[in-house]
């Protein structure tokens, strides 16, 4: 599959990883939910029809490839400590589940397999946030705390934040750009041999790693065959690690 430019960009800056496993990747993600009201969303939304929206709190969520082609939400929450709610608006989905974390657990989790096509947005206080196999034009993931996993993600503009945690990414890349940036928490990032990308990363407070070897000034800028692709990160306490 040949797919444009890639743009991903990951923030941390309070608790929790986040992981990034993806193959070919090449689109993006924002806030969710139904009264986001920013102008950019807005243009976003006149291009593209089908979106989801998911606003949780407490709540750890996986999605995956629909392979009939159909949108299904499961859930599995306990009302005595969440509340849940999903409803339709023309081609929109909105999900919103609130919840108290105890200390060992959070109080219920969703799983959505969702098909090629969907814009997916989600704003996340905290829980985990597990991705395999999909493919979207925009994705924009936005969490407080949490650990966050993607694994073979097709998409053309991709956002990736954590308020405070780690960031992996293993992907393919061949074309676009992708950010990770972290306020707190450590930097990994694996590409395949056959990528084609230009690699800068930094740690601001911390050590930067290039194939096991330490870089001086907490730097890594390489390229990666031609360099079609571009891959940026930036933690401002924590270590960098990049592996080729």
């Amino acid at each position: 599959m040949k797919l444009k430019s890639v743009i991903i960009l990951l923030k941390c800056i309070s608790f929790g990883s986040l992981a990034i496993f993806a193959t070919q990747l090449s689109t993006g993600c924002q806030q969710p939910i139904e009264n986001i009201g920013s102008k950019k969303h807005a243009e976003e939304s006149l291009l593209n029809t089908k979106e989801i929206f998911f606003d949780l709190q407490n709540i750890d969520i996986s999605m995956e490839k629909s392979e009939d082609g159909k949108l299904r939400i499961e859930e599995n929450i306990d009302r005595n400590q969440a509340t849940y709610q999903n409803r339709q608006q023309g081609d929109s989905i909105f999900v919103v589940s609130k919840g108290v974390q105890s200390h060992t657990t959070n109080p219920g989790s969703i799983k959505a397999y969702i098909p090629d096509g969907y814009n997916i947005y989600l704003d996340g206080m905290s829980g985990s946030v597990r991705i395999f196999g999909l493919s979207t034009k925009i994705i924009r993931i936005e969490l407080m705390s949490g650990d966050i996993r993607i694994k073979n993600l097709a998409t053309r503009s991709g956002i990736f934040k954590t308020m405070s945690g780690n960031i992996y990414f293993n992907s393919h890349i061949t074309t676009g750009t992708i950010k990770l940036e972290a306020m707190s928490g450590d930097l990994e990032a694996i590409l395949d041999h056959n990528s084609d990308a230009k690699i800068e990363m930094k740690s601001e407070k911390s050590a930067a790693i290039l194939n096991g070897r330490n870089l001086e000034n907490g730097k890594i800028s390489t390229i990666i065959n031609n360099g079609q692709a571009h891959i940026s990160g930036n933690t401002l306490s924590g270590t960098v690690d990049c592996q080729f």
